[in-house]
């Protein structure tokens, strides 16, 4: 499963469960870089497009710090990189997402229009 489709289906299992947000750790160590390839943008505008058509209230991303004894005598510091999105409902409470769902995979593409909504 790719970095994409998890975060999808936080999202609907927080629905399901009436989660006000979800929070996602997206990496265990901040140098091991998610930000070099293409699915952090692709997360992040996916993420936004969701706000800016009112499915979402927001998303926030956070570091924490923590330390990790490695051997007896050497303690690192480790920084994890969570996200943290924050679900909608309406005034009976009911999720505003009713079915989320990734049409096209990275070893199956499908290209469809937005009439076929």
């Amino acid at each position: 499963m790719d970095f994409l489709s998890k975060r999808i289906n936080s999202i609907a299992n927080g629905q399901k469960a009436s989660r006000r947000q979800v929070v996602c750790c997206l990496s265990n160590s901040v140098e091991t870089s998610i930000f070099n390839d293409g699915s952090f943008k692709l997360l992040t505008s996916s993420l936004s497009l969701l706000q800016r058509e009112g499915y979402i209230r927001g998303f926030n991303f956070s570091i924490v710090k923590r330390f990790e004894k490695k051997n007896s005598s050497f303690v690192a510091e480790v920084s994890s990189l969570y996200l943290t999105i924050y679900l909608k409902y309406d005034s009976v409470g009911n999720g505003v997402i009713r079915s989320i769902a990734r049409a096209s995979i990275p070893a199956r593409r499908v290209f469809i229009t937005s009439k076929s909504f």
